[in-house]
């Protein structure tokens, strides 16, 4: 398989089904020996197709101080908070491995580990993931 070339793969549905679509190749990982590939989600109702054109910024910094003392202009405080913790479940064999590992890493614990090597394996994906679309881009014509 290479980069470029589509295969089918496996995707849950919201029924919880999973059936096969088709699938672009965007990156082999070796590393991981995986494949970073892009399902395409489409919206298959019609639309028009009326484009708006965006504000430059300095459109936008004169609406701003334009409305900037016109406490009705703004609308409430949105207030943010935190995301909750998610639990994950994997399979007991998988992590019986994943602590051996970590204590092979010397890790305060299995959490702290699997922390780590999620946030790197989701910074590479990240990363390959802007290198492919940059490249694409560069072999679109103009």
């Amino acid at each position: 398989m290479q980069e470029g070339n589509v295969i089918l793969t496996p995707v849950p549905q919201a029924d919880g089904a999973v059936k096969n679509r088709p699938a672009i190749i965007l990156r082999e990982m070796p590393l991981y020996k995986d494949l970073l590939y892009h399902y395409g989600v489409a919206d298959m109702t019609a639309r028009s197709r009326v484009t708006r054109k965006k504000p430059s910024e300095e459109e936008i910094d004169k609406i701003v101080v334009a409305q900037a003392d016109d406490d009705l202009a703004w609308e409430e405080p949105t207030q943010v908070e935190m995301a909750k913790a998610t639990s994950l479940s994997i399979p007991a064999k998988l992590a019986a491995r994943a602590a051996f590992l970590a204590k092979l890493h010397r890790e305060k614990g299995l959490e702290e580990w699997l922390t780590r090597v999620i946030r790197e394996r989701v910074e590479l994906e990240e990363t390959a993931f802007a290198e492919v679309k940059r490249e694409l881009k560069t072999r679109q014509p103009a």
